[in-house]
């Protein structure tokens, strides 16, 4: 199969999702339960997950931002932490755990996560956003 229609698949895939007619149910072979399942397939513009210490928020919410970023060509979206230090010592190691290799491609100097249909994730230090900067203090 093609790159080109690897990339369709995931559009078509996209379409059935936002339809209910597909649920995501598992990623990569881990079984999700049921709060991570009410999330990830949630098509609300806000949603929030709460819950104690490695109960799977985290996870959740990057293979939700993946399948957005899969699903959705030229999709942007902005991941933001106090800091892009701390962005990249915690929630980028999250991930590139769940993001499939070989569909994107990382340009660490401008923060960004290029998807090979177009979709950016913007990795951003929230601190510097806030005070006009470039770089972080």
């Amino acid at each position: 199969m093609s790159k080109k229609d690897e990339w369709a698949q995931y559009t078509e895939m996209g379409q059935k999702w936002l339809r209910g007619e597909i649920i995501i149910t598992e990623w990569q072979g881990k079984k999700l339960n049921p709060k991570q399942i009410e999330y990830i397939n949630s098509k609300k513009r806000y949603v929030l997950a709460s819950g104690g210490m490695r109960s799977g928020k985290t996870f959740a919410f990057m293979v939700k931002l993946v399948l957005l970023s899969l699903f959705f060509p030229k999709n942007k979206i902005l991941l933001g932490r106090q800091t892009r230090s701390n962005l990249e010592r915690t929630t980028l190691r999250d991930f590139f755990e769940v993001c499939p290799p070989g569909v994107y491609d990382y340009k660490v100097k401008e923060g960004l996560i290029i998807f090979g249909n177009g979709s950016e994730i913007i990795t951003m230090g929230l601190e510097s956003a806030a005070s006009g900067s470039d770089t972080e203090g």
